[in-house]
């Protein structure tokens, strides 16, 4: 139930993504973007699957008859907006545990 939980809302995301752009899609198109991007993960990619992520999500909205310029900069900010954050929670959780290391435990001799 929580995988249908997390896909439905990362469909819902891409669909709130696409709004921001003037491509007029539905929230179909949020599925199979989603869809997409998900199957393309199966590819042997560069870190952050740049590249692939994007030519998923281009190739998808073709199906809309969208053309290779409407869609990729969508796929980039998407991409975007599904990594970023990540790498910025990362940083911070990294910069707290080098400032708090973990307690070091001596045993009695």
């Amino acid at each position: 139930a929580w995988t249908a939980v997390a896909w439905l809302l990362t469909a819902v995301s891409c669909w709130l993504a696409a709004r921001a752009f003037p491509l007029h899609l539905g929230l179909d198109a949020g599925v199979l973007v989603t869809s997409a991007i998900g199957l393309s993960m199966i590819l042997p990619s560069p870190p952050a699957a740049l590249g692939v992520y994007e030519a998923a999500t281009v190739l998808a909205l073709q199906a809309y008859g969208l053309s290779h310029n409407q869609v990729l900069p969508y796929a980039l900010v998407l991409h975007a907006l599904n990594f970023v954050p990540f790498v910025a929670v990362g940083l911070g959780l990294l910069a707290h545990n080098a400032r708090h290391p973990p307690g070091v435990v001596k045993l009695a001799a």
